[in-house]
């Protein structure tokens, strides 16, 4: 009944719950003031969640500056903070979103939060002691070689690798020029070469 690639059946049943949770709030029937706070989003938490109802409630007609979507968005930034925090299934599933006709603006939100995983992790690939760490701690060397099968699995995706490279090739260029504006040496290429050696 719905048109191809234009909403996800999850999104739409979940944004239309919240919309229902929203408008039967007790605090409106008492009359207090909304709080804004974003309880009513706790039904769905996590990331791809979030980016599915946005895209429903956005094919339903809701304005992108609307309060509804406003809130949503502001969710969605929450779970976006960390990019490091984001688990690969949490980015492959946005990914997987990226044909619908409202999530383009977080698949760049994923691809930004991408590249910045990878200049963290060759930040610390290049850190002397954090290296130590990997080598003696299990944990760390689990919790960084898990961002690194992160992305391994972008280089599976030919269009996802060469938004993020071209992401990252533009702040590398960008960090390079501020250097050289203030006379300093850029490690952005050691830092590449790391990586690409553990890769």
């Amino acid at each position: 009944m719905l048109p191809d690639h234009s909403v996800s059946y999850a999104g739409l049943c979940t944004a239309l719950k919240w919309r229902e949770n929203e408008m039967m709030a007790p605090e409106r029937e008492r009359g207090e003031e909304r709080r804004d706070d974003g309880d009513d989003l706790k039904m769905e938490t996590t990331l791809p969640g979030l980016v599915e109802i946005y895209n429903a409630l956005s094919f339903l007609g809701n304005a992108q500056s609307s309060q509804i979507l406003t809130r949503v968005a502001q969710q969605i930034g929450v779970e976006m903070r960390d990019p490091l925090a984001i688990g690969q299934e949490e980015y492959q599933r946005v990914w997987s979103l990226r044909h619908l006709p409202f999530t383009e603006r977080w698949v760049h939100s994923v691809i930004e939060a991408l590249v910045s995983m990878r200049t963290t992790l060759l930040t610390l690939a290049n850190h002397p002691d954090f290296q130590q760490r990997i080598n003696t701690d299990p944990s760390v060397e689990e919790w960084f070689q898990n961002r690194v099968d992160v992305l391994g699995w972008v280089e599976g995706y030919e269009e996802l690798s060469v938004r993020v490279m071209r992401m990252w090739h533009h702040r590398v260029e960008r960090e390079r020029r501020r250097d050289r504006r203030r006379g300093n040496h850029s490690a952005v290429g050691e830092w590449r070469t790391r990586l690409e050696a553990i890769l």
